[in-house]
């Protein structure tokens, strides 16, 4: 029968890699959402090679992994997508699936910010480029009887497949500009593990401007709540009872030069 001191002793080669994890997705100074898929999988890694001899360690390990599996969805594709936009790790780590399901996510987020989930909207001087300019069309005067019934629907279909015909065209320079960038980010080499990934963004946004939108989108999401439950215990410190007539207002300025007092300092 082992002493508890033994038994945490033991147990102190699980915690170190668990504590180091969490310790490095709570941060909130620096992009996390594309470390949750490299540091729970390098996570799960350890703990299964630790050796256990205890069955009370065993058990203890197992359910550590099972914690892991239910809390860290690692399907997720938007985790696999900033995974991807990370300079640091493209797909080094992952699948060649993943990789795929990384792509195609990126491309509908790349064209849902231009205002359509499936396609980009078509510049206008594309569509002017299709019409027949005013000055060099004939001018044909119809019947008042003719107006607002077969003829009314003819030029209405025309009108369709012409604006169909520009939202085609607009389709493939999306895909292939797409594409185009995808390609030159993956054949540029992997940043340092210790560089911003959102300062190499900010040096590619004219190279590489579809992709820095869609990057900038997933890395700004960090890893845990540990940042906004900082924030409201800053805030309980704030608001307490002697101060309880702060204004929503001052209350909001006060917490904000908390946490941002380096800037105003």
């Amino acid at each position: 029968m082992q002493s508890s001191q033994d038994l945490l002793k033991n147990v102190l080669p699980l915690l170190q890699p668990t504590a180091e994890a969490t310790k490095i997705l709570s941060a909130d100074t620096y992009i996390s959402a594309s470390l949750i898929i490299p540091c729970i999988s390098v996570l799960k890694e350890e703990l299964s090679t630790r050796s256990a001899s205890v069955v009370a360690i065993q058990c203890f390990r197992r359910e550590l992994l099972c914690q892991l599996n239910t809390r860290f969805d690692l399907s997720k594709k938007y985790l696999i997508a900033a995974t991807f936009v990370d300079p640091r790790f493209k797909t080094a780590l992952l699948t060649e699936n993943e990789t795929t399901e990384a792509v195609a996510y990126l491309k509908t987020l790349s064209a849902s910010r231009s205002g359509s989930s499936d396609t980009l909207p078509v510049p206008d001087d594309l569509v002017q480029g299709l019409q027949v300019s005013p000055e060099s069309a004939e001018t044909v005067e119809f019947a008042e009887p003719h107006r607002g019934s077969l003829l009314d629907s003819v030029f209405k279909k025309v009108d369709s497949v012409q604006k169909e015909s520009a939202t085609n065209i607009g389709n493939t320079q999306f895909e292939e500009k797409f594409q185009s960038e995808v390609s030159t980010y993956l054949k540029q080499p992997v940043s340092e593990c210790q560089s911003d990934p959102l300062q190499y963004w900010k040096a590619n946004k004219n190279l590489l401007p579809l992709l820095t939108a869609a990057a900038r989108d997933l890395l700004c999401i960090q890893a845990t709540n540990c940042s906004s439950e900082r924030v409201n215990s800053v805030g309980g410190q704030i608001i307490a009872d002697m101060r309880h007539n702060l204004s929503k207002t001052n209350a909001e300025m006060l917490i904000w030069a908390r946490h941002n007092r380096h800037m105003i300092c």
